[in-house]
């Protein structure tokens, strides 16, 4: 009888893992399967933006002028590329094109083309690269790419949208320019400059500029000399280009990683007397006015993904900027994607922190909730800093999340956040699995009580019939390969 246990528990367990294999092959054919889904989907809309083309030369229309505007960007270099769109502009009539899910918008006046004429016009949203811009001066927009096939009789209408709060602060726009730089450069950074004109709404997020040529596009913060946010339109280009792009900041450059919190720099000595010359020198060459950068809005949000017996939930903050926003959430795309907040950090050489052991409205009992790193800082500067050349990656925090057999069904931990202007509290919301892989919990449980290693549930029941359990582990094994066949098939 024993023997008979032991035979039925190994077969039991043979299951659960060719399960377990099975569930993973799975989950990697349908991550293929949604990435050939998103390619084929963007060809496809490709191929209709130009069969549109094709169709309206039929009609009488010579396009041998009309050179594919994207390929005008194939120069673009050394940039970190969110997203490319397509627009076609046709007639004489007024035109809005509207690309908010990346933070543009563009106006086209009407009477700018002949009624039987059709321009393309290729945009780029890039939030990163070799980008060098006027001292004194930070960037608070992404930088976006124009290109025309064709130019326009009228100004075109650029709406990019920067990060920079105006809600009953309408005087900080005087401290907000356009920035534009070449697309061809004999050598990197890409050189920007500023221009004249612009005009910062008070509510809207967006600052709009007139423009008859093209180039790479961008909104800065500046000292407020020399002009600023206004009605005008001029395309007069600044001569005043220097050093890299400057911030309030320590000029310290690292390279950020999505496993690991930025807060990690502050466990590493640091020689009093070179740390406080380096903020000196730092403080010393820059202007740029603090409102600012008081005023700059973030983003935080908050992911989770399955990692073997844990979910690992990431935190990652950003500039409240589309464009950015789009390009983290391309980075977990096969992550289950939490509640995102918004706000201000208090001080503009400060921190942020994940504040953990707090306490909790609702029952933690059976969770550990560990952090990886602490303490589980953001730093202003590298949260501001991503899109930079040295900053390719946001700064974010990981959090392992445990739960025991003998857990409450639902997690519901809130974490407040430290060194915001208003009070911010995030919330880590899972739910108990129903089956527990046999692993020993980490130590170090967060609403303080001992965590039991979790272990497989057992069937219950007085009695042991043999025979219907080796009928139930073929049944199972059948039905898994049913499943997983069809799943075969459907993907293939």
């Amino acid at each position: 009888m024993e023997e008979e246990k032991k035979l039925v528990e190994e077969e039991k367990k043979q299951v659960e893992e060719q399960y377990l294999k099975e569930k993973e092959i799975t989950k990697e054919l349908k991550s293929k399967v949604a990435d050939n889904e998103l390619y084929t989907a963007k060809l496809m809309k490709e191929r209709e933006q130009w069969s549109q083309i094709k169709e309206t030369s039929t009609i009488g229309l010579q396009f041998n002028y009309l050179i594919p505007s994207m390929d005008n960007l194939d120069c673009l270099s050394d940039v970190q590329v969110v997203e490319k769109k397509l627009f076609l502009i046709q007639g004489d009539k007024a035109q809005l094109m509207n690309w908010e899910k990346y933070g543009l918008r563009i106006g086209v006046q009407e009477g700018s083309l002949l009624s039987s004429e059709t321009v393309e016009v290729a945009v780029v949203a890039l939030v990163g690269g070799q980008f060098e811009f006027p001292p004194n001066t930070v960037l608070v927009s992404a930088v976006y790419a124009v290109s025309l096939s064709k130019p326009l009789l009228k100004r075109l209408k650029l709406e990019i949208q920067h990060c920079i709060d105006l809600t009953g602060r309408p005087d900080l726009a005087k401290y907000l320019k356009f920035a534009i730089a070449p697309m061809s450069t004999p050598s990197l950074p890409y050189q920007f400059s500023i221009i004249e004109g612009g005009e910062f709404s008070s509510n809207g997020g967006y600052g709009f500029i007139e423009r008859k040529e093209f180039c790479l596009v961008s909104i800065c913060g500046c000292d407020g000399g020399g002009g600023g946010g206004s009605t005008g339109s001029s395309s007069e280009v600044s001569s005043n280009l220097a050093d890299p792009i400057s911030e309030p900041w320590p000029s310290i450059r690292t390279r950020n990683s999505l496993s690991s919190c930025s807060g990690s720099n502050d466990a590493l000595p640091q020689d009093p007397v070179s740390s406080q010359q380096q903020e000196s020198a730092s403080t010393e060459s820059i202007n740029v006015p603090k409102e600012i950068l008081k005023a700059v809005t973030y983003a935080g949000l908050v992911y989770y993904e399955e990692k073997g017996v844990e979910d690992l939930v990431t935190f990652t903050a950003a500039k409240n900027l589309d464009a950015l926003l789009e390009f983290i959430k391309k980075e977990h795309s096969l992550a289950e994607r939490g509640p995102h907040k918004y706000f201000h950090i208090a001080s503009p050489d400060g921190y942020i922190e994940l504040k953990f052991g707090t306490r909790q409205k609702k029952s933690c009992k059976g969770w550990t909730i560990e952090p990886q790193i602490e303490p589980c800082r953001l730093h202003h500067r590298d949260i501001y800093k991503f899109g930079d050349k040295d900053y390719s990656l946001p700064p974010s925090c990981l959090i392992s999340v445990y739960s025991s057999p003998n857990a409450v069904p639902t997690l519901h931990y809130s974490v407040p956040l430290k060194g915001v202007t208003d009070p911010v509290t995030l919330y880590i919301h899972r739910s108990r699995r129903t089956t527990h892989p046999i692993t020993a919990a980490p130590s170090g449980s967060e609403s303080n009580e001992t965590i039991p290693v979790p272990i497989k549930r057992r069937r219950e029941g007085v009695g042991f019939d043999i025979k219907k359990a080796k009928q139930k582990i073929k049944q199972v094994m059948n039905e898994n390969h049913s499943s997983f066949a069809k799943i075969l098939e459907s993907s293939l």
